[in-house]
């Protein structure tokens, strides 16, 4: 049986410019043994929302989080994948072979720790840089983390009491494993 990916993607309505360079990022994607989860708040017409973005492998999940974290665990509580990674919006994936190279490295059922690029306006930034990536265990970024679900779970889930570094805490648990 192939293997399963569950994206869930967190955003609080905003430039609809993001948004959509997320949802086209992912469903570019050639490799289609994926979920896509959908935590979004700040909607303002639900029904338009729901008819826009409706797919047979999409949940929606409209205006329920409290916060960022709360909306990572909404995600969480619904993922049915294998494997689950973050991929919030204005996040993308570079190319359209990037869902099968996630899933052509989970075959160990541990995780996967991957380097990623961010943008600051013109500026791009790849995390973490080639000589500390020895520090990706210690100070991993969920943009880059890919769990199996059932560790993620386990570690039920991203504590909000934490603050800020509430995922780090979850995906280093998940990281002792």
């Amino acid at each position: 049986m192939p293997t399963s990916l569950s994206i869930v993607t967190v955003y609080l309505f905003g430039p609809q410019d993001d948004f959509d360079r997320t949802m086209k990022s992912i469903e570019s994607q050639s490799d289609q043994l994926y979920e896509h989860i959908l935590v979004v708040s700040g909607v303002i017409d639900e029904g338009s929302f729901r008819s826009q973005y409706a797919a047979p492998n999409r949940v929606l999940i409209l205006n329920e989080d409290k916060s960022l974290y709360h909306a990572m665990n909404l995600g969480l509580n619904v993922v049915s994948g294998e494997f689950v990674f973050f991929l919030n919006g204005g996040d993308e994936f570079t190319g359209s072979d990037s869902l099968g190279i996630i899933l052509n490295n989970c075959k160990y059922n541990s995780c996967l720790l991957v380097r990623t690029a961010q943008y600051f306006g013109s500026d791009c930034y790849v995390r973490p840089k080639l000589n500390q990536l020895d520090r990706m265990k210690q100070f991993p970024a969920h943009q880059g983390f890919i769990s199996p679900s059932v560790i993620a779970k386990k570690y039920k889930y991203i504590d909000s009491k934490y603050a800020i570094g509430s995922d780090t805490i979850w995906m280093k648990a998940i990281l002792k494993v």
